[in-house]
């Protein structure tokens, strides 16, 4: 049960940071395209990769369900997880052929969303090792 919340509380930290720093990097142009799990991975020249149908939405913590649900219904997105802390945040897939640029910049235009962000893969393993190599 402990490891349980201890890995909890390292999940919420990683998308505490992922969100709130993303927006400093800006978007990249996309490189190449992948198959990872039956998802499209977006590789970027940083070597950064990232769901190209799903993205993380903050919704501001007075939207209502309904309001939620109708910004759902509009941009054809599905929820696939709602992330319990921080609150109001969900993980959604898109279900048109828009790409998620496309969709953040329509979501951010909806007083509703507090900020939407791609969803970056992390491969634990190859940042150890970079860390690593910096020694």
């Amino acid at each position: 049960m402990e490891l349980n919340r201890k890995k909890n509380i390292l999940v919420f930290i990683f998308l505490f940071l992922l969100i709130f720093t993303t927006s400093l990097l800006g978007c990249h142009k996309q490189q190449a395209n992948k198959q990872v799990d039956g998802l499209e991975i977006q590789s970027t020249g940083e070597e950064r990769n990232y769901t190209a149908e799903q993205v993380l939405v903050k919704f501001q913590e007075e939207a209502s369900k309904q309001a939620i649900s109708n910004i759902q219904g509009t941009l054809k997105l599905k929820t696939i997880r709602v992330i319990s802390q921080p609150k109001n945040l969900y993980l959604m897939e898109i279900l048109t052929g828009d790409s998620v640029e496309e969709v953040i910049e329509q979501l951010q235009k909806c007083p509703e969303v507090l900020q939407a962000e791609l969803n970056y893969i992390v491969n634990i393993n190859q940042k150890e090792r970079r860390l690593d190599e910096q020694d």
